[in-house]
Protein backbone atom coordinates (compact mmCIF):
# COMPACT_ATOMS: atom_id res chain seq x y z
CA UNK A 1 0.00 0.00 0.00
CA UNK A 2 1.65 3.41 -0.81
CA UNK A 3 1.25 6.40 1.44
CA UNK A 4 -1.19 7.92 -0.49
CA UNK A 5 -3.21 5.21 -0.09
CA UNK A 6 -2.29 4.74 3.74
CA UNK A 7 -3.02 8.89 3.96
CA UNK A 8 -6.70 8.31 2.52
CA UNK A 9 -7.80 5.34 4.43
CA UNK A 10 -6.54 6.80 8.03
CA UNK A 11 -8.68 9.69 6.93
CA UNK A 12 -11.27 7.86 6.16
CA UNK A 13 -10.64 5.63 9.81
CA UNK A 14 -11.08 9.28 11.58
CA UNK A 15 -14.31 10.33 9.17
CA UNK A 16 -15.90 7.47 10.25
CA UNK A 17 -15.08 7.08 14.12
CA UNK A 18 -16.77 10.54 13.96
CA UNK A 19 -20.02 10.04 12.52
CA UNK A 20 -20.08 7.07 14.81
CA UNK A 21 -19.38 8.83 17.72
CA UNK A 22 -21.90 11.65 17.06
CA UNK A 23 -24.76 9.39 16.23
CA UNK A 24 -23.82 7.50 19.32
CA UNK A 25 -23.61 10.60 21.30
CA UNK A 26 -26.79 11.85 20.32
CA UNK A 27 -28.55 8.85 21.52
CA UNK A 28 -27.01 9.25 24.83
CA UNK A 29 -27.87 12.45 25.08
CA UNK A 30 -30.83 12.05 24.49
CA UNK A 31 -31.74 9.29 27.45
CA UNK A 32 -28.98 11.19 29.89
CA UNK A 33 -29.47 14.74 29.13
CA UNK A 34 -28.02 15.27 32.56
CA UNK A 35 -24.66 13.85 31.84
CA UNK A 36 -24.32 16.03 29.09
CA UNK A 37 -20.58 17.06 30.06
CA UNK A 38 -19.55 13.38 30.56
CA UNK A 39 -21.08 12.38 27.81
CA UNK A 40 -19.40 15.11 25.47
CA UNK A 41 -15.89 14.85 27.31
CA UNK A 42 -15.81 10.87 27.18
CA UNK A 43 -17.02 10.98 22.90
CA UNK A 44 -13.85 13.53 22.04
CA UNK A 45 -11.37 11.54 24.43
CA UNK A 46 -12.82 8.19 22.40
CA UNK A 47 -12.57 9.81 19.66
CA UNK A 48 -8.85 10.78 19.75
CA UNK A 49 -7.98 7.21 21.39
CA UNK A 50 -10.32 5.01 19.06
CA UNK A 51 -8.79 7.03 16.03
CA UNK A 52 -5.05 6.77 16.92
CA UNK A 53 -5.37 3.23 17.94
CA UNK A 54 -7.27 2.09 14.66
CA UNK A 55 -4.63 3.44 12.16
CA UNK A 56 -1.86 2.03 14.39
CA UNK A 57 -3.84 -1.35 14.29
CA UNK A 58 -4.44 -0.78 10.13
CA UNK A 59 -0.93 0.33 10.13
CA UNK A 60 0.51 -2.83 11.61
CA UNK A 61 -1.96 -5.06 9.23
CA UNK A 62 -0.90 -3.00 6.35
CA UNK A 63 2.81 -3.49 7.17
CA UNK A 64 2.50 -7.51 7.78
CA UNK A 65 -0.38 -8.50 6.05
CA UNK A 66 -1.32 -6.36 2.87
CA UNK A 67 1.39 -8.37 0.68
CA UNK A 68 1.50 -11.19 2.22
CA UNK A 69 -1.04 -14.51 1.47
CA UNK A 70 -2.85 -15.24 5.41
CA UNK A 71 -2.93 -18.21 6.81
CA UNK A 72 -3.87 -20.00 9.86
CA UNK A 73 -1.26 -18.53 11.94
CA UNK A 74 -1.76 -15.22 10.71
CA UNK A 75 -5.42 -15.06 11.12
CA UNK A 76 -4.75 -15.95 14.80
CA UNK A 77 -2.20 -13.14 15.08
CA UNK A 78 -4.94 -10.99 13.64
CA UNK A 79 -7.66 -12.05 16.16
CA UNK A 80 -5.05 -11.51 18.66
CA UNK A 81 -4.36 -8.30 17.91
CA UNK A 82 -8.48 -7.09 18.06
CA UNK A 83 -8.55 -8.82 21.30
CA UNK A 84 -5.70 -7.02 22.37
CA UNK A 85 -6.89 -3.87 20.68
CA UNK A 86 -10.41 -4.16 22.10
CA UNK A 87 -8.82 -4.99 25.61
CA UNK A 88 -6.84 -1.22 24.92
CA UNK A 89 -9.85 0.50 23.95
CA UNK A 90 -11.83 -0.61 27.72
CA UNK A 91 -8.70 0.34 29.34
CA UNK A 92 -8.55 4.00 28.12
CA UNK A 93 -12.26 4.37 28.68
CA UNK A 94 -12.21 3.43 32.48
CA UNK A 95 -9.04 5.69 32.55
CA UNK A 96 -10.97 8.29 31.69
CA UNK A 97 -13.64 7.07 34.23
CA UNK A 98 -10.73 7.18 36.53
CA UNK A 99 -9.90 11.26 36.08
CA UNK A 100 -13.49 12.46 35.59
CA UNK A 101 -15.05 10.24 38.84
CA UNK A 102 -11.48 9.61 40.64
CA UNK A 103 -12.42 6.07 40.60
CA UNK A 104 -11.83 2.83 38.52
CA UNK A 105 -13.93 -0.39 38.03
CA UNK A 106 -11.60 -3.62 38.64
CA UNK A 107 -14.47 -5.87 37.84
CA UNK A 108 -12.77 -8.58 35.70
CA UNK A 109 -16.41 -9.87 34.27
CA UNK A 110 -17.19 -6.56 32.94
CA UNK A 111 -13.96 -5.62 31.81
CA UNK A 112 -13.38 -8.64 29.07
CA UNK A 113 -17.41 -8.56 28.41
CA UNK A 114 -16.90 -4.66 27.53
CA UNK A 115 -13.68 -5.74 25.78
CA UNK A 116 -15.32 -8.17 23.73
CA UNK A 117 -17.97 -5.72 22.91
CA UNK A 118 -15.31 -3.68 21.44
CA UNK A 119 -14.13 -6.05 19.13
CA UNK A 120 -17.53 -5.30 17.05
CA UNK A 121 -16.71 -1.14 16.88
CA UNK A 122 -13.53 -2.52 15.47
CA UNK A 123 -14.59 -4.82 12.63
CA UNK A 124 -15.76 -2.46 10.27
CA UNK A 125 -12.24 -1.44 9.82
CA UNK A 126 -10.64 -4.63 9.86
CA UNK A 127 -13.09 -5.34 6.46
CA UNK A 128 -11.81 -1.92 5.10
CA UNK A 129 -8.43 -3.10 5.55
CA UNK A 130 -9.41 -6.60 3.53
CA UNK A 131 -11.34 -4.34 0.67
CA UNK A 132 -8.03 -2.54 0.45
CA UNK A 133 -6.40 -5.88 -0.03
CA UNK A 134 -9.09 -7.45 -2.51
CA UNK A 135 -8.68 -4.39 -4.75
CA UNK A 136 -4.94 -4.69 -4.47
CA UNK A 137 -4.60 -8.08 -5.25
CA UNK A 138 -7.16 -7.77 -7.95
CA UNK A 139 -4.88 -4.45 -9.73
CA UNK A 140 -1.91 -6.99 -9.43
CA UNK A 141 -3.78 -9.38 -11.05
CA UNK A 142 -4.63 -7.40 -13.51
CA UNK A 143 -1.21 -5.69 -13.77
CA UNK A 144 0.10 -9.77 -14.43
CA UNK A 145 -2.13 -10.05 -17.16
CA UNK A 146 -1.37 -7.15 -19.00
CA UNK A 147 2.64 -7.80 -18.89
CA UNK A 148 1.99 -11.14 -19.86
CA UNK A 149 0.18 -9.74 -22.66
CA UNK A 150 2.48 -7.57 -23.60
CA UNK A 151 5.41 -9.70 -23.13
CA UNK A 152 3.91 -12.38 -25.75
CA UNK A 153 3.13 -9.79 -27.97
CA UNK A 154 6.51 -8.42 -27.87
CA UNK A 155 7.55 -12.41 -28.47
CA UNK A 156 5.04 -12.93 -31.69
CA UNK A 157 6.48 -9.49 -33.25
CA UNK A 158 10.17 -10.77 -32.65
CA UNK A 159 9.03 -14.29 -34.10
CA UNK A 160 7.84 -12.29 -36.81
CA UNK A 161 10.72 -9.93 -37.58
CA UNK A 162 12.76 -13.23 -38.81
CA UNK A 163 10.59 -12.75 -41.62
CA UNK A 164 13.33 -9.62 -42.30
CA UNK A 165 15.85 -10.82 -40.21
CA UNK A 166 18.92 -10.81 -42.54
CA UNK A 167 20.76 -12.95 -40.18
CA UNK A 168 18.04 -15.81 -40.09
CA UNK A 169 17.30 -15.44 -43.88
CA UNK A 170 20.22 -14.81 -45.42
CA UNK A 171 22.26 -18.21 -43.83
CA UNK A 172 19.24 -19.70 -44.60
CA UNK A 173 19.13 -18.73 -48.17
CA UNK A 174 22.41 -19.31 -48.50
CA UNK A 175 22.18 -22.73 -47.54
CA UNK A 176 19.60 -23.03 -50.49
CA UNK A 177 21.54 -21.62 -52.57
CA UNK A 178 24.77 -23.60 -52.14
CA UNK A 179 22.27 -27.07 -51.93
CA UNK A 180 20.20 -25.97 -55.08
CA UNK A 181 22.81 -26.79 -58.20
CA UNK A 182 24.05 -30.52 -56.60
CA UNK A 183 20.99 -31.54 -54.11
CA UNK A 184 17.45 -29.66 -54.91
CA UNK A 185 15.71 -32.59 -52.87
CA UNK A 186 17.92 -31.55 -50.02
CA UNK A 187 17.27 -27.27 -50.76
CA UNK A 188 13.27 -28.21 -51.27
CA UNK A 189 13.33 -29.75 -48.05
CA UNK A 190 15.11 -26.81 -46.27
CA UNK A 191 12.05 -24.22 -48.47
CA UNK A 192 9.54 -25.92 -46.70
CA UNK A 193 10.76 -26.16 -43.47
CA UNK A 194 11.31 -22.76 -44.11
CA UNK A 195 8.41 -21.99 -45.08
CA UNK A 196 6.90 -23.95 -42.12
CA UNK A 197 8.77 -22.25 -39.59
CA UNK A 198 7.64 -18.86 -40.99
CA UNK A 199 3.59 -19.83 -41.70
CA UNK A 200 4.01 -20.87 -37.73
CA UNK A 201 4.88 -17.04 -36.68
CA UNK A 202 1.68 -15.82 -38.71
CA UNK A 203 -0.94 -18.49 -38.32
CA UNK A 204 -0.25 -18.01 -34.16
CA UNK A 205 0.71 -14.40 -34.33
CA UNK A 206 -2.78 -13.60 -32.30
CA UNK A 207 -2.85 -16.49 -29.87
CA UNK A 208 -1.56 -16.85 -26.23
CA UNK A 209 -1.38 -20.20 -26.28
CA UNK A 210 -0.65 -23.42 -28.51
CA UNK A 211 -0.16 -27.22 -27.89
CA UNK A 212 3.04 -28.44 -26.96
CA UNK A 213 3.29 -30.24 -29.94
CA UNK A 214 2.52 -27.48 -32.21
CA UNK A 215 5.36 -25.33 -30.43
CA UNK A 216 7.96 -28.52 -30.81
CA UNK A 217 7.65 -28.75 -34.16
CA UNK A 218 8.19 -25.17 -35.33
CA UNK A 219 11.17 -25.76 -32.91
CA UNK A 220 12.03 -29.08 -35.06
CA UNK A 221 11.59 -26.73 -38.19
CA UNK A 222 14.19 -24.29 -37.08
CA UNK A 223 16.78 -27.36 -35.99
CA UNK A 224 15.73 -28.52 -39.41
CA UNK A 225 17.33 -25.65 -41.08
CA UNK A 226 20.51 -25.07 -38.64
CA UNK A 227 20.97 -28.55 -39.09
CA UNK A 228 21.40 -28.47 -43.01
CA UNK A 229 23.35 -24.76 -42.96
CA UNK A 230 25.78 -26.65 -40.72
CA UNK A 231 25.57 -30.06 -41.26
CA UNK A 232 28.38 -32.22 -39.59
CA UNK A 233 29.26 -29.46 -37.49
CA UNK A 234 26.45 -29.74 -35.36
CA UNK A 235 24.19 -33.10 -33.80
CA UNK A 236 21.17 -32.67 -32.90
CA UNK A 237 18.69 -34.93 -30.59
CA UNK A 238 15.23 -33.85 -29.45
CA UNK A 239 12.29 -35.82 -27.32
CA UNK A 240 8.90 -35.18 -26.33
CA UNK A 241 6.64 -36.81 -23.73
CA UNK A 242 3.94 -38.13 -26.00
CA UNK A 243 1.57 -37.91 -22.58
CA UNK A 244 2.05 -33.91 -22.31
CA UNK A 245 2.08 -33.08 -26.31
CA UNK A 246 -1.67 -31.78 -26.39
CA UNK A 247 -1.03 -29.45 -23.09
CA UNK A 248 -1.44 -26.22 -23.58
CA UNK A 249 1.86 -23.79 -23.09
CA UNK A 250 2.52 -19.87 -24.01
CA UNK A 251 3.34 -19.53 -27.58
CA UNK A 252 6.80 -19.06 -28.46
CA UNK A 253 8.00 -19.73 -25.30
CA UNK A 254 10.42 -22.60 -26.52
CA UNK A 255 12.28 -20.73 -29.16
CA UNK A 256 14.47 -18.54 -27.23
CA UNK A 257 15.97 -21.75 -25.29
CA UNK A 258 16.91 -23.18 -28.66
CA UNK A 259 18.08 -20.44 -30.58
CA UNK A 260 20.31 -19.55 -27.33
CA UNK A 261 21.88 -22.92 -27.42
CA UNK A 262 22.47 -22.43 -31.33
CA UNK A 263 23.83 -18.99 -31.75
CA UNK A 264 26.09 -19.29 -28.57
CA UNK A 265 26.95 -22.52 -29.02
CA UNK A 266 28.02 -21.98 -31.98
CA UNK A 267 30.57 -19.14 -30.87
CA UNK A 268 32.00 -20.99 -27.82
CA UNK A 269 31.91 -24.89 -28.69
CA UNK A 270 34.87 -26.58 -29.37
CA UNK A 271 34.96 -28.76 -32.02
CA UNK A 272 30.57 -30.31 -32.83
CA UNK A 273 28.23 -28.35 -31.43
CA UNK A 274 26.04 -30.85 -29.74
CA UNK A 275 22.61 -29.85 -28.76
CA UNK A 276 19.22 -31.61 -27.37
CA UNK A 277 16.02 -30.87 -26.72
CA UNK A 278 14.20 -32.76 -24.06
CA UNK A 279 10.75 -31.92 -22.71
CA UNK A 280 8.88 -33.70 -20.08
CA UNK A 281 6.46 -33.92 -17.18
CA UNK A 282 8.37 -33.63 -14.03
CA UNK A 283 6.22 -34.27 -11.03
CA UNK A 284 3.24 -31.75 -11.85
CA UNK A 285 4.80 -29.44 -14.10
CA UNK A 286 6.09 -29.26 -17.73
CA UNK A 287 9.82 -29.67 -18.11
CA UNK A 288 11.98 -28.16 -21.20
CA UNK A 289 15.66 -29.05 -20.72
CA UNK A 290 17.89 -27.55 -23.73
CA UNK A 291 21.63 -28.30 -23.31
CA UNK A 292 24.64 -27.61 -25.84
CA UNK A 293 28.37 -28.07 -25.86
CA UNK A 294 30.15 -24.55 -25.25
CA UNK A 295 29.79 -21.85 -22.44
CA UNK A 296 27.33 -19.50 -20.98
CA UNK A 297 28.23 -15.73 -22.70
CA UNK A 298 27.13 -12.91 -20.50
CA UNK A 299 25.81 -10.31 -21.12
CA UNK A 300 24.56 -11.88 -23.58
CA UNK A 301 21.29 -8.90 -24.71
CA UNK A 302 24.62 -6.55 -26.19
CA UNK A 303 25.43 -9.66 -28.36
CA UNK A 304 24.82 -9.16 -32.15
CA UNK A 305 23.99 -12.57 -32.38
CA UNK A 306 22.79 -13.37 -28.78
CA UNK A 307 19.08 -14.23 -27.68
CA UNK A 308 19.57 -12.44 -24.49
CA UNK A 309 16.20 -10.49 -24.71
CA UNK A 310 14.16 -13.34 -25.91
CA UNK A 311 15.56 -15.64 -22.78
CA UNK A 312 14.84 -12.59 -20.82
CA UNK A 313 11.24 -12.19 -22.06
CA UNK A 314 10.65 -15.70 -21.82
CA UNK A 315 11.60 -15.63 -17.77
CA UNK A 316 9.23 -12.73 -17.04
CA UNK A 317 6.67 -14.22 -19.33
CA UNK A 318 6.57 -17.11 -17.21
CA UNK A 319 7.57 -15.51 -13.81
CA UNK A 320 4.26 -13.54 -14.62
CA UNK A 321 2.09 -16.20 -15.48
CA UNK A 322 2.82 -18.93 -13.38
CA UNK A 323 4.12 -17.01 -10.04
CA UNK A 324 7.31 -18.00 -7.79
CA UNK A 325 8.88 -21.30 -8.37
CA UNK A 326 8.42 -21.42 -12.22
CA UNK A 327 11.00 -20.16 -14.66
CA UNK A 328 14.29 -20.86 -16.14
CA UNK A 329 17.58 -21.51 -14.97
CA UNK A 330 21.00 -21.28 -16.72
CA UNK A 331 24.44 -23.39 -15.84
CA UNK A 332 27.57 -24.47 -17.13
CA UNK A 333 29.44 -27.37 -16.24
CA UNK A 334 32.24 -29.83 -17.73
CA UNK A 335 31.34 -27.49 -21.17
CA UNK A 336 27.81 -28.05 -21.08
CA UNK A 337 25.48 -25.28 -20.94
CA UNK A 338 22.03 -26.21 -19.70
CA UNK A 339 18.68 -24.38 -19.62
CA UNK A 340 15.67 -25.70 -17.68
CA UNK A 341 12.34 -24.27 -18.06
CA UNK A 342 9.36 -24.80 -15.89
CA UNK A 343 6.09 -24.07 -17.22
CA UNK A 344 2.79 -24.01 -14.98
CA UNK A 345 1.23 -26.96 -13.07
CA UNK A 346 -0.41 -29.58 -15.37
Amino acid sequence: MKNRDFLISSFFIVFMWLVYLIILGIVVIYKSPASLNYIIGLLIYQFFVYSFLTIILFYLFKKYFYNKSLNKKKILLLISGLLISSFILEILTRVYNFLFYQKINFEIDSLLLLSALNIFKLLPFVGLFFVFKLLKEKDDEKFKAREAENLAREAKLEMLSYQLNPHFLFNALNTIMALIDHDKEEAREIITDLSDYLRYSLNNSKKKEVSLEEEYISVLDYLKIQKKRFREKIEIKTELDENIKTKRVPVFIIHPLVENAVKHGTETSKGVLKISLTIKKVEDSIVVEVKNSGKIIKNSENSDNGTGTGLSNAIKRISLLYGKGYGVELSEENGIVTTIMKLGKL
